[in-house]
This record gives structure tokens, sequence and C-alpha cells, in this order.
């Protein structure tokens, strides 16, 4: 009679459990297709790239708009496990695209097509300011350090790798003092000095990436946290597009910047990111540097991380602000 009873009770718990098990297995499966944005602004044909991971020969995706007569989608070829979306504009307006997987898995991007208008000062940082964010780290002797940020693609944060270089613990905080719980590394870089992570909700704004050509001469703006002085914004021209230091491109510029500016945006004059702000030369008039933002399609964004895995990898290390200010 006992043994009866006691197989009528473990069949209940795997009754009550396996749906728990089952609902934890579907909540953990590791997205497969990425967008890198998932709201936009276009007035002329612009690409966008998608990255379907572990693609095998034979499978497809599927593109489509809500509405055609405000944008055109078509797929263009793959390379590797990334393909590209080409928009091409039809009128002012807005229309969500759809991107299907082979596994029915689904990405949507808001686009926003309307012809683009030149921001005053005043106008550019009321747009942007909400998305600029300071990096708040502590290290293993829980010594604080603070760099700057962005948010893009409704969670991600951009950042220079010396910021988050030897963190045990990051915070973001954005503009208003609100801050953010880190969760995830996407992916970084030490030899071009960048960083993605990822917060556990939806950022409050974001910032619109601009990866088409970048010209010597024009105006352009740096917002972040200079000497940890929030909300700061700096103007300036770019003095030598595509400056190649060891390797690497930066947009070489006079939008001033200081220690604890690095990660922070560089915009144009429409309040788009062209470029990071990453280092500037000590004792020049001011000599300042920004990665080019077509390294940001460098990074995999697919196999993120938890956080602790760079904590861990972080552990026992002390924080030296020197890696910002470069010699000539």
């Amino acid at each position: 009679m006992k043994k009866r009873w006691f197989r009528v009770l473990v069949i209940l718990i795997l009754f009550i459990l396996l749906p728990c098990v089952k609902a934890d297995a579907k909540e953990t499966k590791e997205d497969r297709l990425l967008l890198m944005y998932s709201d936009i602004y276009i007035n002329e044909k612009s690409i966008i790239e998608v990255t379907y991971s572990n693609r095998v020969d034979g499978e497809e995706l599927e593109v489509k708009t809500s509405d055609k007569t405000v944008v055109k989608v078509k797929l263009g070829k793959w390379d590797d496990s990334k393909k590209y979306i080409i928009l091409t504009p039809q009128k002012e307006g807005t229309a969500t695209v759809t991107v299907v997987a082979p596994d029915n898995e689904k990405k949507e991007i808001v686009v926003h097509v309307s012809e683009k208008k030149q921001l005053s000062t005043q106008e550019l940082y009321r747009k942007c300011i909400s998305g600029v964010v300071e990096v708040v780290t502590t290290d293993s002797v829980n010594s604080i350090n603070i760099g700057s940020g962005f948010f893009i693609n409704g969670n991600m944060v951009v950042t220079n790798y010396h910021v988050i270089d030897c963190a045990s613990n990051i915070k973001i905080r954005d503009y208003m003092g609100n801050m953010y719980e880190v969760d995830t590394i996407y992916d970084y870089n030490k030899n071009f000095d960048l960083a993605v992570l990822g917060i556990k909700n939806t950022a409050p704004s974001t910032l619109i990436c601009n990866f088409s050509k970048v010209e010597t001469g024009e105006n352009v703006y740096a917002i972040g946290s200079p000497l940890s002085l929030s909300g700061s914004i700096s103007e300036g021209i770019v003095s030598k597009a595509y400056r190649d230091r060891e390797g690497v491109i930066y947009h070489q510029n006079t939008a001033s910047i200081a220690q604890n500016s690095g990660g922070g945006p560089l915009l144009n004059i429409y309040g788009e990111v062209i470029a990071i702000n990453t280092s500037r030369i000590i004792g020049a008039q001011n000599i300042n540097f920004a990665l080019d933002i077509n390294y940001l399609k460098q990074l995999n964004y697919i196999n993120k991380a938890p956080i602790q895995e760079l904590y861990q990898e972080n552990a026992g290390k002390i924080k030296v602000n020197t890696i910002y200010i470069t010699l000539p």
C-alpha cells in the first residue's frame, strides 16, 4: 500500500514539474536572429545587416513590410551567416519591417521615412541626451571609475573596452540619474577598444548610427561625462576623417573630450552616431580621436555571455586610468 502511494506521489510531482522544465527550456533558448536596429530613420536607400547564427545551406530568411507605399524591402545575398536588407523609401511615413527565420523566429524593425533635418545644438542635445549614459565600474579593490556610453537597439550599451577593463561590477546611469543593471556582455575587442554590453530592461531611448561616409570638415558634437561632468556637450569639426593609427581607423576631430569621455558618441548634425570617442593627444591643441562606427559590425552579437564571465576574467585586476590619454 505504501509503495502504491509513493508511486502516485512521484507521478504527481512529475506532472507538476515537467511543464516548468519545458517552460525554462523555452525561456533559455538562444536567439539565432539578430538585427542591429529596432528603430531607424531613413531618407534614402539604406542597407541593414541581419545575422542568422549557425546557418546551414538551404536555410533562407523572409522579409516583409507592413506598408509598401512607405518602404520597399529586398534581401541581398548571404555572406557567411550575414545577410543584408535593402530598404527603399517611397514616401514619408512609418512602416514595420519583419524578418522571419526558418524556425519562425521573428525580428521587427520600425522604419521611419522622413526628410533629414539639420539640428541646432540645442535641438541635437534635446534629441540625443536621453540615449547617452555613464558607465560606472568598480574594480577588485572597489575603486570607482566612470566612462561614457550610449544606448542602441533596445537594450545594448556601446562603450570603449578600456572603460570596462578590470571591472568587477558595472552599472549604467542615464542623464536623469536612473540606474540600470548590466546582465550581458555581447562582445568586445581590445585592439580597437570597443565593447557592447546589455542591460536587463529596454532602454528609455536609443541613438541611431549612421554607417555611411564621414567627410573631413563636417560639424560634429561629442556628448559624455568629461571629468565625470555628466551630460556635457562640445562642438567641433572633423579635422581629418579616416585617420589610420596603428591599423585602426579613427576620425580626428576638435569636439573637446577629456578623461571619462571615452565611449561616448560623436554625432553628426542630424544627431546620428558616426564614431565612438576614444582618445586624445595630451599637450596638443584639441586633437581627439573617435573610432569609426563601422567597427560595431565587426563584433559578434550572437554569442553573448553573462556579465559574470567578464567579472571572472577581471578578477584581481586594479584599474589604472592611463589608457585614455595617448602620446603622439
